[in-house]
């Protein structure tokens, strides 16, 4: 039995696209005018996101 399973990463098989990404900066907008989360996290976070586009 393998333990680690083996494969190539691809840009085609990328695990988020451009909607799904979109969708994650919307909700964590959402987010922050509810007052869910602090805004020095908000930009953190956001900032990683924009880089994955």
């Amino acid at each position: 039995m393998r333990i680690r399973e083996t494969f190539a990463l691809d840009y085609r098989t990328a695990a988020f696209d451009k909607s799904t990404v979109m969708d994650a900066i919307l909700e964590l907008e959402e987010q922050l005018e509810r007052g869910e989360i602090e805004a020095a996290a908000y930009l953190q976070k956001k900032r990683s996101l924009v880089r994955m586009l």
